[in-house]
């Protein structure tokens, strides 16, 4: 994204009233390893650059480089987080944050990190995430039980319906959470969840996708038979790629669709990890898989009351 000249200028002001010269030049060596300033203003090494003047060349590079709202995250972090031992108080924030928001973005208020508002536009790394860095994200993964059978048995125009209904379900479940769709292959669908709350948000969507197949299997449904699936839940490191092969090659992404197949039908699986992190309220919904020690695995299924 290539932001506005005054927008710009705002940045430019908060760098320079918030932070030294040497903590800017670090926060922008985040981004760009060898970045140096004395360099991109083609100024020899021992000449003193004042501070307004290096905020506005580092922040102009940040956009030329198209790393200016990834740059904004890690300015933001130093107030929410602290950077080096230190705490910072960023000067014309809430002026930042307003421009941000008539562009189309929101802030993650717990972390200060910003990420495109789906309301406006839906991108598949939120409009901030660069290719071939590593972050935390929630996948959840969802698969059609016994879906080639049922493309046998049904005819093409009532799979074509189903099909689409099936993305559209979850889709609306996935993106109304700030969730993003990064694979659909055949009756298979990867989700990945990474701002807010990630692993609440991500078992809270797999729990209404699961509701929403039940509704529509009893209301909806154009197949001769009830639709069943499987949904799989855990999270880890994954390096961020636009490139759909090399997102299925991620030791995160192989684990979440190789725990789907240990699930039952019509069951959510969520490892362990993801448990630990839940709030209470949710977690007691999930049970253990039972097994010796302390389970790696716990599990959601949608089943008739018994009275």
């Amino acid at each position: 994204m290539k932001a506005s000249r005054s927008f710009l200028k705002q940045i430019q002001k908060a760098l320079a009233e918030s932070i030294d010269q040497r903590t800017m030049v670090h926060l922008a060596r985040e981004l760009i390893n060898d970045y140096d300033l004395h360099k991109q203003k083609k100024l020899p090494e021992t000449f003193a650059i004042p501070r307004s003047e290096a905020a506005d060349q580092i922040v102009t590079d940040m956009n030329r480089y198209n790393l200016i709202i990834p740059f904004l995250n890690i300015f933001f972090s130093i107030q929410f987080k602290g950077y080096m031992g230190r705490t910072y108080k960023i000067s014309g924030f809430h002026e930042i944050l307003k421009s941000l928001y008539d562009m189309g973005f929101s802030i993650d208020s717990k972390n200060g990190l910003v990420y495109e508002n789906p309301t406006y536009r839906i991108s598949r790394n939120w409009g901030v995430l660069q290719e071939g860095k590593d972050y935390t994200f929630c996948f959840m993964w969802i698969d059609i039980v016994k879906y080639s059978l049922a493309v046998k048995e049904n005819s093409k125009e009532a799979i074509q319906r189903f099909y689409k209904d099936f993305i559209k379900i979850i889709r609306e479940s996935v993106e109304k959470r700030n969730g993003r769709i990064w694979l659909v292959e055949g009756d298979g669908v990867l989700a990945a969840f990474h701002f807010l709350n990630a692993t609440q948000t991500t078992v809270l969507g797999s729990i209404e996708i699961l509701h929403r197949f039940f509704d529509y299997n009893r209301f909806e449904n154009p197949l001769t038979e009830p639709v069943q699936i499987r949904i799989s839940i855990n999270n880890g490191k994954c390096e961020y790629s636009d490139n759909h092969e090399d997102t299925k090659k991620s030791e995160a992404v192989q684990h979440v669709i190789s725990y789907e197949k240990k699930a039952e039908p019509d069951t959510i699986f969520v490892s362990r990890n993801v448990v630990l992190s839940l709030d209470e309220i949710v977690a007691n919904e999930l049970k253990p898989v039972t097994t010796e020690g302390i389970p790696e695995f716990y599990f959601y299924r949608l089943s008739w009351e018994e009275r």
